[in-house]
């Protein structure tokens, strides 16, 4: 089932997609109100595929950690393993890449705004906790 939901960071950065690129840290929530509307497609029990309503692309992952948009919806690279936290977050951890290394690597945002290399992330970060608000 396909849910339309709201993605925010728990540092209270919000995610938004524009154009080609991902972008994060917008705080103006008259810009975000176009661009900050996210479909998780499920695909199994806590699998699942984040697309953005404002430009149709799917969040990828690549090999060396590295996020960016893609219009095909069936790659590997686009299925995330959501993880409900003990404190009420979320985290999403690549399923692609969960079982090629020893450790799970997760979506996560800067106290920049700017992502995080997924080599770089573990589940008790700050970084990768995400509230999801649906609309």
């Amino acid at each position: 089932m396909d849910k339309i939901q709201e993605l925010y960071h728990r540092k209270s950065f919000q995610q938004k997609r524009s154009y080609h690129q991902w972008h994060y840290g917008e705080n103006n929530q008259s810009r975000l109100a176009q661009t900050a509307t996210f479909e998780l497609q499920s695909f199994g029990p806590s699998i699942i595929r984040i697309k953005s309503l404002a430009t149709n692309y799917y969040l990828v992952m690549k090999k060396n950690g590295l996020f960016t948009g893609d219009k095909r919806a069936g790659t590997l690279q686009s299925l995330f393993r959501e993880t409900h936290q003990y404190n009420a977050f979320n985290s999403y951890a690549s399923v692609k890449y969960f079982h090629k290394y020893h450790y799970d690597m997760y979506i996560g945002i800067k106290h920049n705004g700017k992502m995080k290399r997924a080599m770089k992330t573990h589940r008790v970060q700050s970084a990768t906790q995400f509230v999801v608000i649906k609309v």
